[in-house]
């Protein structure tokens, strides 16, 4: 017998995975807070063979896990958006070398896309933190710890299940 802790649980117990019929979240269960020191690092770069292999790394498995009977693909929204952040810095890249062979640059629509997804998630998901700005005549933003979802459980529950396919 299964226990139900919630509607979303029921939901997503009976949910068929196929057409409309699957539901808004993967339930992983909560998601606990965890402390980031945001700021500049030497990871993560626009260019570089480095910075290929980080990004690669942000989104597993392609960043598709696949659900339900007949292992429909989803993407978690957490990868699309890393996805697309990799999408425009290689975009970015691309941009460059093109100006400096003294090409003309013309965006993709996939960039058009992401650069429009991220700003959507970006504001549905804003937050009211406050970030202090200092630095008078130049401005600059102050980094400092915030309160943050586990990020690793979503990557290890991701593992788990692209492990049993």
């Amino acid at each position: 017998m299964y226990l139900y802790t919630s509607t979303y649980d029921l939901v997503f117990a009976i949910a068929g995975f196929e057409g409309d019929d699957y539901p808004q979240q993967w339930n992983i269960g909560k998601l606990p807070d965890v402390a980031l020191d945001y700021g500049e690092t030497s990871h993560f770069q626009v260019e570089g063979p480095i910075a290929d292999a980080e990004w690669a790394q942000l989104f597993p498995g392609d960043g598709m896990i696949h659900l339900g009977e007949h292992g429909r693909p989803f993407s978690l929204s957490l990868f699309h958006q890393l996805r697309c952040l990799d999408i425009v810095r290689r975009e970015t890249e691309r941009m460059g070398n093109t100006q400096k062979g003294g090409g003309e640059f013309t965006p993709t629509t996939l960039v058009a896309h992401c650069v429009n997804y991220v700003r959507q998630m970006v504001l549905c998901r804003g937050n009211r933190f406050l970030d202090p700005v200092v630095g008078v005549p130049t401005l600059h933003v102050l980094h400092e710890r915030t309160r943050c979802r586990d990020w690793e459980k979503v990557y290890s529950e991701v593992e788990k299940l692209q492990q049993n396919i």
